[in-house]
């Protein structure tokens, strides 16, 4: 009699859930009526006999001689049959003893669906697939995975059931294929089944199933992208090279384990048990060790602060983890929105708030270590090329430019900083702009440490064409990147070329004043000057020239615009003059009749400095004249040359 009784209870409460939550799968899918009119008695006892004879012969057959699953629909609506029976006769006659023996029907029933419920996980797993399953039900025009209704879900497991065309058009491609149509059977089935069992009062153990079996199916696809939860290695324990490609193994997946993995999951979970209101849990059952698996290695790499510090490079690992995570957080909070799945959540927000603090020590060490560098250490190479630091800190400031928009909302959630108060004033257009200011306050404290490197010269000139080389650079590097030229603006770029103007012309005075100089003390527009003092003048120019010119061996202009520029400036105030003198010389001494003595005063064609300036001038090599043979080894500029006499 306790059996009956919990019979009886079980059958009214899954008749009320049932009549409330069930939906009707397909106009083929079996259902029971549970509101028509009580049968005789008479029409009991056959129903009975009849579910008896059914559930029975069932039981025995095996589910693989059959080419087709239309016997379990048969089975199910046997079970259906069988219940209303038996409410009936509870009405009739609660002591039936046909209702114990109704209930051990349904259990024989309930236990061989169980076992086809399994074979259907494990004999379809290739057309529940994940893959598969996002292909097939996601809306192709959205251009997204993510099921926010179960309209989305109702629309594409509608198309047998006489659906509005219009609503059920935009899936119908994604489902005419073979494995479409297998997928939204498989589908079908495993729903009738837990439909069934469910509303038999077999929850749990139909849940239990699906549980171990799908939860297989996703760690299977995890591990398919090279994450085994099974098998972890502690963060402190591997090399800087493992990580790192563990790191790159994990951006190549993380994007289809949510999209795709997870949510195609919970595209399925929804279906199967939408009709007990147990999707939720199951879901996360199913998937929350998993999603915890798939953020536990950036958590865990996040929270290793000893890796901050190794490498300034670090950081750009640590930027393609945090805009991975950030691109998906929106999808990870639609997926995972269950308080049962805020474990995952949680995880996810703590290694973004990790990843923020990591970013920003880093950059604040990377200031560091630029301030850090010895400015009396020696340099490397005495030409006053482009310094090794302006070469590593700008590659490095270009490379993290492409991290700007990640940057500017790591440092948004960071206290204000100093930076922008410190910058000169009108340094930068958009001095609001956080992510700007830094940019903008590495550069300059670079910059100034440029300035201190200057004053290892010995001389000035060196000192200036230095600085002229690397602002030169650190302007170049700024105009060749698209990200760091958008951060710095116009005006800074038009104030740093100044400089660079400024720093050439600094050179040129220093350099070259004392050789330009060199006739100055005589008027070049009188008519007549002596032999002696022009021999004073070529001899004053000679001595000075050729200290300028040992002077800067070895010093070099890299970029070979700016050299030619500063050749040209250069060249542009000593050969008009020279051009000047050395016709009027050798018109003096040919009317003295003295022409072969002009090798012995002039060492230098003008011929000879214009390819100094040309070829040589700052080249970072050493230059040799040779002396003139005679008046006729020069002879005057063609008009194309014109332009070096004004």
């Amino acid at each position: 009699m306790k059996i009956f009784k919990s019979s009886a209870r079980t059958l009214s409460s899954h008749h009320h859930d049932i009549s409330k939550s069930s939906t009707p799968f397909s106009s083929s899918s079996p259902s029971c009526d549970y509101s028509r009119p009580q049968l005789p008695s008479t029409d009991i006892e056959q129903t009975m006999a009849s579910a008896t004879n059914m559930i029975k012969s069932w039981m025995s057959c095996n589910s693989d001689e059959h080419s087709d699953n239309g016997w379990i629909a048969e089975l199910i609506s046997t079970v259906h049959n069988l219940q209303a029976a038996m409410l009936n006769l509870i009405s009739i006659d609660p002591a039936s003893e046909m209702l114990v023996e109704g209930q051990h029907l349904l259990q024989a029933a309930m236990k061989r669906l169980q076992k086809e419920f399994f074979k259907f996980l494990k004999h379809n797993i290739e057309y529940l697939r994940p893959e598969s399953l996002s292909n097939r039900l996601s809306r192709p025009q959205s251009g997204s995975l993510l099921v926010s209704s179960s309209e989305h879900l109702s629309i594409s497991l509608s198309i047998s059931d006489g659906s509005d065309e219009s609503e059920i058009s935009p899936v119908r491609d994604a489902l005419e294929s073979d494995e479409g149509r297998l997928s939204i059977q498989a589908m079908k089935d495993l729903k009738m089944i837990a439909d069934c069992m469910i509303g038999s009062g077999y929850a749990k153990e139909c849940i239990s199933v699906y549980k171990i079996m799908r939860r297989s199916a996703v760690d299977e696809a995890l591990y398919n992208l090279g994450i085994d939860r099974s098998r972890s290695c502690p963060i402190h324990k591997m090399n800087w090279e493992a990580i790192e490609l563990k790191i790159r193994s994990w951006l190549s997946s993380v994007d289809f384990a949510v999209k795709t993995i997870f949510n195609s999951e919970r595209i399925l979970c929804y279906h199967v048990f939408s009709a007990a209101s147990t999707h939720e849990s199951c879901f996360a059952e199913v998937t929350r060790d998993a999603a915890l698996a798939l953020f536990a290695f950036p958590a865990a790499l996040a929270g290793e602060k000893k890796l901050w510090k190794k490498s300034p490079e670090r950081i750009f690992r640590f930027l393609d983890l945090y805009r991975a995570i950030a691109t998906l957080y929106l999808d990870i909070e639609s997926i995972f929105c269950f308080d049962s799945m805020s474990a995952v959540r949680s995880l996810v927000d703590s290694t973004l708030g990790s990843m923020e603090e990591a970013v920003r020590s880093m950059l604040t060490d990377f200031e560091s270590g630029i301030r850090k560098v010895n400015s009396k250490a020696p340099m490397h190479g005495g030409g006053g090329g482009v310094h090794p630091l302006v070469r590593y800190v700008m590659n490095f400031l270009g490379f993290l430019s492409d991290y700007s928009s990640s940057i500017s909302e790591i440092l948004a959630k960071s206290m204000p900083s100093h930076h922008h108060a410190s910058l000169p004033e009108n340094y930068i257009e958009n001095a609001t702009d956080s992510v700007t200011v830094r940019f903008a306050w590495l550069i300059l404290v670079l910059l100034c440490q440029i300035d201190s490197k200057s004053k290892q010269f010995r001389e000035i000139a060196h000192s200036y064409l230095f600085l002229a080389n690397n602002v030169h650079y650190v302007v170049g590097k700024v105009r060749s990147e698209a990200n760091l030229w958008r951060l710095v603006g116009k005006t800074w770029l038009m104030m740093h070329e100044e400089k660079v103007r400024q720093y050439a012309a600094k050179y040129e005075r220093v350099r070259w004043s004392k050789v330009i100089s060199a006739f100055s003390v005589y008027d070049l527009r009188a008519e007549m000057i002596s032999m002696k003092d022009m021999r004073e003048c070529f001899d004053r120019f000679n001595a000075a020239f050729e200290e300028a010119r040992v002077g800067e061996e070895g010093w070099v202009v890299v970029d070979g615009k700016l050299r030619e520029g500063i050749a040209a400036a250069v060249a542009g105030k000593v050969l008009p003059v020279y051009w000047k003198m050395y016709l009027r010389w050798r018109g003096v001494l040919a009317r003295a009749g003295e022409v072969e003595d002009i090798a012995g005063v002039v060492r230098f064609t003008p011929e000879d400095l214009e390819n100094y300036f040309t070829s040589s001038l700052l080249a970072g090599g050493s230059s040799r004249f040779s002396r003139l043979g005679s008046v006729a080894a020069s002879s005057p500029p063609s008009s194309g040359e014109s332009s070096l006499l004004h």
